[in-house]
């Protein structure tokens, strides 16, 4: 996740350097459903991507901005970092996973030993 917003950081400094703006959202209703949206379903919520309230799943916005800091991150050295969010997204979360061992075993011990043999290879998602 530093690797992204490093990135995304630098690549819109350089967009803002260059002249470049971008259209705000003109409602603020928006900006925070989005955030309640992400907050409530993480990489598997819709987003709204404008005023005529068009959706689009996060984790597709997600790929697309990766894409775009991409030539940035190589250029900071944080591209191999930066590739795991597609690792990320591609795996799910830890919650997803932890709740679909725990609906197929009914057993939390296996949650936990499966988050244990995360942690030991260096599963960070």
């Amino acid at each position: 996740m530093t690797a992204l917003i490093q990135s995304l950081v630098v690549w819109l400094g350089e967009r803002y350097d260059e002249g470049a703006t971008s259209e705000p959202l003109q409602r603020f209703w928006i900006t925070r459903e989005n955030k309640w949206r992400a907050a409530r379903w993480a990489t598997e919520a819709e987003i709204i991507v404008d005023e005529d309230g068009r959706l689009e799943p996060l984790a597709d916005s997600i790929e697309q901005l990766v894409e775009h800091v991409t030539p940035t991150a190589k250029e900071l050295g944080c591209a191999e970092e930066l590739a795991r969010v597609q690792d990320i997204l591609k795996a799910g979360p830890s919650y997803l996973r932890q709740r679909k061992l725990y609906e197929e075993t009914g057993d939390f011990r296996k949650v936990v030993e499966s988050l244990v043999a995360e942690f030991r290879q260096g599963v960070s998602t």
